[in-house]
């Protein structure tokens, strides 16, 4: 093995090309004769001249992926959860069912509001329904005042002035009328008492014969159901036992079911026909039998009150045609005055509780404000129970789940959170001098490292704030539709802030060796790496700082294993 020296030299640059010329030393002799020359021969290579243009000012401001529409579900009721239907992840739909309160307490509530509208209601039309008596009996009792007094006048004018002829006539017809009434009820009297003659009979009879027929038509329909009855539920009984083999459709089941429920009804409508038929003949016998025996007592009374009835109004109407053909007296005409002052009394009297009815019209006032609070309570009560379904307010991914069944939601704390998935934003802080220079509607450039994706968004919103501590406002950009966009991502929004002059390399030239970052460079035909220190990046090009000097010729793709000294030549050069 050949022995290797240590040789110190002072100076950085001497240091490198006495080491570099160590190693090229070194490994010449370990592989040999052979190797040594491959290495001699010239690696052919790309090159290109990197020179100063000029580029675009991008500043970057980082920014989170968030949907443009989003909510937090929270009960608007207190509760325990009896159900969550969606976990995180899953999409839904506007409507959707998402979550179930525990609503029994509510129900409760529902009820007995709906309970109290119904006291309400029918206080209301109790109201309305005494007001309207009251009001027709003081109308009639105001109109029958007013034509007592009228009356009242009349029989006094009559009275002063003496009959006429034309009055002893309406007298003498009135008492006509009188004396045949008076005769009528007594033949009736004459009638009761004598009883019941042989034609009533027979019309009795042949009433309860016509009875029993109409029970015994009654009892033949009932046989008749009854027999139909049976039929039908052995026909039910038989297409039950074939739908449970999974022999017959359900929609036969249903048809027999309803045959049996028209078979019962048929019944039940035979049974009330031979009850009803039974009373008819009940009652047709206790016709027959009053015929039978005659008149009751108390039939006997009435006709005979009757009679005296009749025989009173025929004696009144006789003093009346009396009267009537007199003429009227002293005595005659103050009881007529008199007659006058008590009909006007008694019509200021009804006048008066007329006025009496606004208080029943305020009642029904009342009565009503209470059956629109009874329906308001009711219609509140029903919200609050619809409260303890809880759906989606739009289309959605559910982005966070807060609770599960049997804990206990609170308003205003939500228990599921919903992003609107096919609108997204990037949410950016902007330092105040860049946000400055940007305008709603304008666009910029976002990158997407997670996605591998860079998209054009729009500025739908600046808000009009700015943190005083950061300096910063919000910026928030609409992005297109993505695959695998979702709250939360990272991203960069770039936003062009003027243009300078920068040397450029390929990115592809750039190149790192034990921790240092440098590009080759071609001189004398030789491989040379030289330091450089890099700056901003755009596209496949990276910004060269220092290290380098505008206008030099530069390897574009190093290959592999090439080393400081190498022979290079540029591809498409003479050999």
């Amino acid at each position: 093995m050949p022995k290797l020296r240590t040789l110190i030299i002072i100076g950085a640059p001497l240091l490198l090309v006495a080491t570099v010329s160590l190693v090229i030393l070194a490994s010449g002799r370990k592989k040999g004769p052979a190797h040594a020359q491959a290495e001699t021969a010239p690696i052919t290579v790309q090159t290109v001249i990197i020179s100063r243009q000029e580029y675009p000012v991008i500043d970057e401001a980082p920014g989170t992926v968030a949907a443009i529409r989003q909510a937090d579900i929270a009960p608007k009721v207190m509760s325990h959860i009896d159900a969550i239907y969606v976990r995180e992840g899953d999409h839904v739909v506007k409507g959707q069912l998402l979550a179930r309160l525990e609503g029994k307490d509510i129900a409760v509530s529902v009820q007995q509001a709906t309970a109290g509208l119904m006291n309400a209601e029918a206080a209301y039309e109790q109201t309305k329904t005494a007001y309207a008596i009251q009001r027709t009996q003081s109308t009639t009792g105001v109109r029958q005042a007013e034509a007592a007094v009228e009356q009242a006048k009349a029989q006094l004018a009559k009275v002063k002035q003496g009959p006429r002829p034309e009055q002893i006539r309406q007298a003498e017809e009135q008492e006509a009328r009188a004396k045949a009434a008076y005769e009528q009820a007594a033949a009736h009297l004459d009638m009761a008492r004598e009883g019941a003659r042989s034609q009533q009979k027979r019309q009795a009879e042949q009433g309860v014969i016509v009875a029993k027929q109409q029970v015994a038509q009654a009892e033949a329909g009932v046989s008749a159901a009854r027999a139909n009855l049976t039929t039908v539920e052995s026909d039910y009984t038989r297409v039950k036992n074939l739908y449970e083999q999974e022999i017959l459709p359900k929609q036969r089941l249903d048809h027999m079911t309803a045959q049996l429920e028209a078979a019962k009804s048929a019944v039940r409508q035979a049974e009330a026909g031979v009850a009803a038929a039974k009373a008819g003949l009940e009652m047709a016998k206790a016709q027959a039998s009053m015929v039978e025996e005659g008149a009751r007592s108390q039939e006997i009374t009435a006709a005979d009150k009757q009679v005296a009835q009749a025989k009173a109004a025929y004696e009144q109407a006789r003093q009346e045609t009396l009267m009537a053909r007199q003429g009227g007296r002293w005595e005659d005409i103050t009881t007529a005055e008199a007659a006058v002052r008590q009909a006007e009394e008694a019509q200021r009297a009804t006048r008066a509780a007329q006025a009496r009815d606004q208080v029943s019209a305020k009642d029904i006032t009342r009565a009503k404000a209470g059956v629109a609070q009874a329906r308001a309570e009711v219609a509140r009560a029903g919200t609050m129970l619809g409260y303890t379904n809880i759906y989606a307010p739009f289309d959605g991914v559910i982005t966070a789940r807060q609770a599960d069944p049997g804990d206990m939601a609170m308003p205003q704390m939500p228990i599921l959170s919903i992003d609107d998935h096919t609108q997204y934003q990037l949410v950016s802080r902007v330092p105040e001098s860049i946000a400055a220079r940007m305008t709603k509607g304008a666009t910029v450039t976002v990158v997407l490292s997670a996605l591998n994706q860079t998209v054009t968004a729009r500025i739908a919103e600046i808000v009009p704030s700015a943190d005083p501590a950061t300096r910063t406002l919000t910026i928030k950009a609409n992005l297109p539709r993505l695959a695998g966009l979702q709250s939360g991502l990272f991203g960069r929004m770039q936003i062009a802030s003027g243009k300078e002059d920068r040397l450029m390399a390929p990115r592809t030239a750039v190149v790192e060796r034990n921790g240092l970052t440098g590009v080759y460079t071609l001189v004398e035909g030789k491989a040379r790496f030289t330091l450089v220190t890099l700056g901003k990046e755009a596209g496949d090009l990276v910004q060269i700082l220092s290290g380098i000097a505008d206008g030099r010729r530069i390897i574009a793709m190093p290959p592999a294993g090439l080393i400081e000294g190498a022979p290079v030549r540029e591809e498409g050069a003479a050999r």
